[in-house]
């Protein structure tokens, strides 16, 4: 026979599984919640570490590639600071050195997308002897900058022994936008 003891005891034995089954479901739910937000945690962490990674990647290349920025500087002209008018004065100066007139017809910026360098067009009529002329053409050709010949132009100037003509040669420069 069930006494009124047996069934207090049994009302709150049944309670207490009930309430603890309750919070066994509650804590559950907790750590599931927990996990998920350490996981996003974690992939925050790595992310931010990679980054980290990159950062300090890149800061070193940087350090390591100075010298190699520098020696490359010198072959490229910038637009500050009047080297486009030293090199044109040095140039001027180099044909008068070869024994050739040489005149600067026409200076054009052009500029060339998706890069941090323009292309500065120098046009330039020569005229002098043939062997001087040749000269100061390969002069041109090995300058000291990034730079290439896009025209030749050389006739024989009237009944005289000299040639004459144009020359165009471009050059990258850095543009500063």
């Amino acid at each position: 026979m069930i006494t009124k003891r047996s069934k207090s005891i049994f009302v709150t034995a049944i309670s207490f599984f009930s309430l603890s089954i309750v919070l066994l479901i509650g804590i559950l739910f907790q750590i599931n919640r927990m996990s998920t937000i350490y996981q996003e945690e974690l992939i925050l962490i790595k992310q931010n570490l990679e980054r980290e990674q990159e950062y300090t990647t890149l800061a070193r290349i940087v350090e390591e590639s100075e010298g190699d920025r520098t020696a490359l500087k010198d072959f490229i002209l910038t637009e500050e600071g009047g080297e486009t008018i030293s090199f044109l004065t040095e140039i001027e100066k180099m044909a008068r050195n070869s024994g050739v007139d040489l005149v600067t017809e026409n200076l054009d910026v052009v500029t060339v997308q998706g890069s941090v360098y323009d292309d500065l067009h120098i046009s330039f009529k020569v005229e002098g002897q043939i062997d001087k002329v040749h000269d100061l053409i390969l002069l041109l050709e090995s300058l000291p900058y990034h730079s290439k010949m896009r025209r030749v132009e050389l006739a024989k100037v009237g009944g005289t022994e000299r040639f004459g003509g144009k020359v165009v040669v471009s050059l990258s420069i850095i543009s500063h936008d």
